[in-house]
């Protein structure tokens, strides 16, 4: 579960109307836990900046994933300087409008965000703001910073398996691991294929056989693939799960082809499958950005992830095609076929998926690299069910843009040809997540 952890400090100026600022106060620590956050903050409104340092030197939390610092009036910049010195997380300002009446100013907050965005923009501080009362709805913008700054929380600690290096040509799975760890935040753990597909072999019988027998049960067809790829198929499967919790790892990119095709004598497809549908977001070919997108909207979302090429281009029905060669989840299988057994369409082996995947509202991404650093595609879209598909696993979505927009953005700007799909509106989250980590975003 994603369970964000920040800090809230309210400031405000006893000159100004204090007991407002101090109701909007636990109206705002109300809200972000109605949001699911776990809260840590100073029982009332600070009122001196040396109040702000003393609080942040002494009880806040180092575990927090970002500080909402709530500007419950007028306050000078020395209050936010304090927390930018003493606080390293992202800050979000949230200050509050200014009630409708003659006389007086009695908030005057909004000049307070103003003066706390200077601040944060001359030190070199990413920060989101928010201008709104805390008045029990539930405001997107702080809902999806919330996520962003957890998730950028996790990323910084996770760890993305590597098995084996990319196929020959394949240079967009490639990574610079160091420049990924110190601008995303995830460490790249080497691991050896050859030697997970000895150990796949060893796998007993006993613990190969109970992975076919939980798919027998949902999964069409099986009985007709090929035996010994079925065996081989699921040993790799008890493998490659022990290899993942033995390591820690938050997610997977494994060298699929040519290796397992020859000498092995089966696929990695149902493999990967399953790692997503257990929470493990895998990414076949070996695409360390592609597992690393995958992660994101996961984490984002909470919910399970597909990676497949841009294979089509629909003008009449103005969508496009993803597909791969049947690695999708069993949990994203149309309901119109549920998961199909079948064999990877290129070479005619088992163990893969061969159904059409689920419609619904989607979130398209790519986390890619260019010489200047790192980017993020983003798109949302409407995926449908009322189309033929592709032998392997493949979805059909229509974008909000234009089809006429499409290839423009992702050939023209020549981004990698793996992306991640996630049967969620994640659309903002995606923006704020890029923005905390400094990438720029291409919307489509």
């Amino acid at each position: 579960m994603l369970n964000p952890h920040v800090t809230l400090i309210g400031v405000g100026r006893p000159g100004f109307d204090i007991e407002l600022g101090k109701k909007h106060y636990l109206q705002a620590a109300k809200t972000l836990e109605r949001l699911g956050a776990e809260v840590t903050r100073p029982p009332q409104l600070l009122t001196d900046p040396d109040e702000v340092a003393q609080w942040v030197r002494d009880s806040a939390d180092p575990r927090t994933d970002g500080v909402v610092l709530l500007l419950a009036t007028f306050v000078d910049g020395r209050f936010v300087a304090q927390v930018a010195s003493g606080l390293p997380q992202p800050v979000f300002l949230w200050s509050m409008p200014e009630p409708d009446t003659q006389g007086r100013l009695r908030l005057n907050a909004l000049t307070g965000l103003n003066a706390a965005s200077y601040v944060l923009s001359r030190l070199g501080r990413k920060f989101a703001y928010l201008h709104a009362v805390p008045d029990g709805e539930s405001p997107r913008q702080l809902s999806a910073w919330l996520k962003a700054s957890a998730v950028a929380g996790r990323l910084r600690k996770a760890k993305i398996g590597v098995v084996g290096a990319h196929p020959p040509g394949f240079f967009a799975s490639d990574v610079d691991a160091l420049r990924l760890q110190r601008t995303i935040g995830p460490t790249v753990v080497q691991v050896n294929l050859d030697a997970l597909l000895r150990q796949s072999t060893e796998v007993a019988e006993p613990r190969w056989r109970a992975n076919l027998e939980a798919d027998s049960a949902r999964v069409a067809g099986i009985d007709r693939l090929d035996p010994e790829q079925l065996r081989k198929s699921s040993q790799f499967n008890v493998t490659l799960e022990e290899t993942v919790q033995s390591l820690g790892l938050e997610a997977v990119a494994v060298r699929c082809w040519p290796e397992f095709f020859s000498p092995y004598g089966a696929v990695a497809c149902s493999t990967l499958a399953h790692l997503n549908d257990a929470g493990i977001p895998a990414a076949c070919e070996a695409d360390i950005l592609g597992a690393v997108s995958m992660t994101i909207e996961h984490l984002l979302a909470q919910s399970t992830v597909f990676l497949g090429d841009l294979v089509q281009i629909r003008e009449e029905r103005n969508t496009v095609v993803f597909w791969h060669c049947g690695a999708g989840a069993i949990s994203l299988a149309s309901p119109r076929t549920g998961a199909v057994a079948g064999v990877q369409p290129n070479r005619n082996l088992a163990y893969a998926f061969d159904n059409p995947l689920k419609a619904g509202t989607v979130t398209v991404c790519r986390l890619g690299q260019t010489d200047d650093g790192y980017r993020m595609l983003i798109a949302r879209g409407k995926a449908r069910d009322d189309h033929g598909h592709f032998s392997g696993t493949s979805v059909e979505v229509e974008f909000e843009c234009a089809i006429k927009d499409v290839l423009p953005t992702v050939i023209g700007k020549g981004f990698e040809f793996h992306f991640a799909i996630v049967w969620e509106d994640i659309r903002v989250e995606l923006e704020q997540l890029a923005a905390l980590l400094g990438i720029p975003t291409v919307v489509l």
